[in-house]
């Protein structure tokens, strides 16, 4: 009895547990795929709008997994993105400051960040840009138990 009670785990795991660790892998290295490339583009790329844009992707790409990095691109991107007047940019590059703070426990940071970036998608008639960066605000104030004021920016 005990053997058929191994066996049923050890089937179990190979069929329910083990490819979900396998899936989880490989979008593990598709994404190290994708920082890497846009790191070499990155070295590759003149003072423009869309060195800005590789700087955001940057960014966002490694906010879960490495915030001194993605804190540090969002701050080039938000520098050449002023230099250039490129507000698009300089909305992203808040809004991803404001994300990369909520995830590290800096909630006024983050919602400073998030309120730059949504006056200047306000300005661009971006509503999308703006949906984002209230949702942010919205899931601080959930994360700090302000229910009522989460509620206003989602």
């Amino acid at each position: 009895m005990k053997k058929i009670r191994i066996h049923i785990v050890i089937i179990f795991l190979v069929l329910f547990v083990f490819p979900f660790i396998a899936i989880s892998q490989q979008a593990s290295d598709k994404t190290k795929i994708k920082i890497d490339s846009l790191v070499r583009i990155l070295e590759r790329s003149k003072e423009d709008t869309n060195k800005v844009n590789i700087l955001n992707k940057l960014s966002s790409e490694l906010n879960y997994s490495d915030s001194k990095n993605a804190e540090k691109y969002a701050f080039q991107a938000l520098s050449l993105g002023e230099k250039l007047n490129f507000n698009i940019g300089i909305a992203q590059a808040y809004n991803n400051l404001g994300g990369i703070y909520k995830n590290t426990g800096k909630y006024i940071l983050a919602q400073q960040n998030c309120k730059k970036s949504i006056g200047i998608y306000r300005t661009l008639e971006d509503s999308s840009g703006m949906a984002g960066a209230m949702n942010t605000i919205g899931t601080i104030n959930y994360y700090l138990g302000n229910y009522t004021e989460a509620l206003i920016w989602y």
